[in-house]
C-alpha cells in the first residue's frame, strides 16, 4: 500500500485544530472582554482570559489558512472513477473511496484493468494487468490468468471460458439422516413434485434424483440441500 497521505484527511486534521483552537479562544475572549468592562477584583483574570482567546483566535486562522493550502494530487479509480486526491503522486497501490477497491498502481503509474464474468456462477470480477491470479468474489473459485502484457489478460480469460466443464453428471440422493418439513419442502421446490412423490423418493434411496445436467446446477442444488441432514452425491453421467 501506498504512504501517500489523502488531501482530504490533512485537511480535516487543521480543520479539527483550528476548531480546538477557535471555539475556547471566542469563548474566553467573550468572557475577557465582559471581566475587563467591569473591572473588579478579577480585572486579572479577564485580562489573561483576554490574551488566551486571542492567541486561541489567532491559532484557529492560522489553522484554516493551512486547509487551504493543503496540495491535491487527485487520481481516478479506473473501476469506479471516483477522484481520490493525495498530497503527493502515490507510487504502490491506494484503496479507492468510492467503491473501496485497491486502484492498481505501479511506480507511480495507474494499471489497466479488465472486467470479466466468472465461468462458474456469472459474477463479474475485476483484474489488472499485474495479476496472475483471480479468486472469484462470488463463488471463491480460482480464474487462472496471465497478463505479461496488456492483452493476454483477456485471451487466457477467453480461453478459461471455452473451457468450463462441459461434461454431464448425475445428482444422486444417497439417504436421508432426518426428515423434516423444511427438507420435503426444498424438494418440491427443486425437483417440482408434490409431497407424496417426496416421500416416496426419499424412501427409496438411494434414489436419483437428476440425470445429464451440468455439474454447475447439480453443485447449486447440492447447495441447496446443505443443512438437511440428506447425502447427495455427484456422479459423471454413463455414456
Amino acid at each position: 500500500m501506498s504512504s501517500a497521505k489523502r488531501s482530504s484527511d490533512i485537511q480535516e486534521i487543521h480543520a479539527q485544530k483550528a476548531m480546538a483552537f477557535g471555539i475556547p479562544g471566542v469563548i474566553a475572549l467573550i468572557l475577557g472582554g465582559i471581566g475587563i468592562k467591569y473591572g473588579g477584583a478579577m480585572i486579572g483574570l479577564a485580562i489573561v482570559l483576554a490574551v488566551a482567546g486571542v492567541v486561541g483566535v489567532i491559532m484557529s486562522i492560522v489553522s484554516m489558512s493551512k486547509v487551504k493550502k493543503v496540495t491535491s494530487f487527485d487520481i481516478t479509480c479506473p473501476i469506479c472513477q471516483a477522484r481520490n486526491g493525495f498530497t503527493e503522486k502515490p507510487m504502490e497501490d491506494v484503496r479507492c473511496t468510492g467503491c473501496g477497491r485497491l486502484v492498481p498502481i505501479q511506480d507511480g503509474r495507474i494499471l489497466k484493468v479488465f472486467q470479466v464474468q466468472c465461468g462458474f456462477c456469472q459474477e463479474l470480477n475485476w483484474y489488472n494487468e499485474r495479476s496472475v491470479g483471480l479468486i472469484c468474489e462470488n463463488c471463491d473459485r480460482e480464474i487462472p490468468i496471465s497478463t505479461a502484457d496488456g492483452g493476454q489478460g483477456h485471451a487466457a480469460m477467453g480461453a478459461y471460458a471455452a473451457h468450463v466443464d462441459t461434461e454431464k453428471y448425475d445428482l444422486v440422493l444417497l439417504g436421508v439422516q432426518r426428515s423434516s418439513e423444511e427438507l420435503i419442502s426444498a424438494l418440491q421446490k427443486i425437483m417440482s413434485l408434490n409431497r407424496n412423490q417426496v416421500k416416496q423418493m426419499m424412501e427409496a434411496a438411494p434414489v436419483t434424483m437428476f440425470t445429464g445436467i451440468p455439474k454447475m446446477k447439480a453443485e447449486a442444488i447440492q447447495g441447496q440441500l446443505r443443512g438437511h441432514h440428506v447425502t447427495v452425491e455427484i456422479r459423471p453421467s454413463q455414456k
